[in-house]
């Protein structure tokens, strides 16, 4: 995971006129995930920044094994609302810790746990749920078959948000590779929360500090336009 900078043209005022009231930041323990703090600082020193909201969508696995091991073939007894439980109270505690930590630096932000089926749908469903604008998520891109056949959770929640950025890479197709996208799509929000109907010659002067090893960068000009004109429409960016 590499580090973008998110630069804007628009004077410090106007950007803040055109804040994000809630982002959202899934968190999974790794330090993949809390990369993302690194932009979510950025937006906040920027004064774009609102109400920041730290999720742990918790996966609860059941050991199947050990709940089959009982004697003469006969399942053993199992709590598994005692399991659930520990598995939740230590995402809790992680995700006030990070919170602890982003306190220190001056940054107020809630914390959320839910049980989750699915991680990409449970984070895009409590964006939904809540009034998120923005879902600011970390990735490595197509690292490895299995997530060059099925998909990395922030490719997952790519496709199923609706946050206007996110639905336009889509539409236009933009994302190859993947690596460079979350910077793309955190400058291209940025971008769009300062001016909503960005010229060429604005989106060259944000986008061109980004390097798409991939050359996307005329359907990355393309889907600005398009979540221009959804935002114009009374979207969020």
């Amino acid at each position: 995971m590499h580090s973008v900078e998110i630069q804007s043209y628009k004077p410090q005022r106007e950007m803040q006129e055109k804040m994000y009231k809630k982002i959202l930041v899934p968190l999974d323990g790794s330090e993949l995930a809390e990369c993302a703090l690194n932009h979510v600082k950025k937006l906040f020193q920027d004064g774009s920044c609102g109400e920041v909201v730290l999720l742990n969508a918790v996966v609860i696995e059941l050991p199947w094994r050990e709940i089959n091991a009982g004697e003469d073939g006969h399942a053993i007894t199992f709590d598994y609302i005692a399991f659930k439980k520990t598995f939740l109270d230590k995402s809790k505690k992680y995700v006030a810790g990070v919170q602890s930590r982003l306190s220190a630096e001056g940054i107020k932000a809630e914390t959320a746990t839910i049980d989750s089926n699915g991680t990409s749908h449970s984070i895009t469903d409590y964006a939904q749920k809540n009034g998120v604008e923005l879902i600011v998520i970390a990735t490595h891109g197509y690292t490895g078959m299995k997530k060059m056949m099925l998909g990395s959770i922030a490719l997952k929640v790519l496709h199923e948000s609706n946050v206007p950025v996110q639905k336009a890479w889509i539409e236009e197709d933009v994302v190859q590779c993947g690596y460079c996208q979350p910077g793309h799509i955190m400058a291209a929000s940025a971008l769009l929360a300062g001016n909503p109907n960005p010229s060429d010659a604005a989106i060259d002067l944000v986008m061109g500090c980004l390097i798409c090893r991939c050359g996307t960068y005329e359907r990355v000009r393309k889907a600005i336009h398009r979540a221009a004109a959804m935002v114009q429409a009374g979207g969020a960016s």
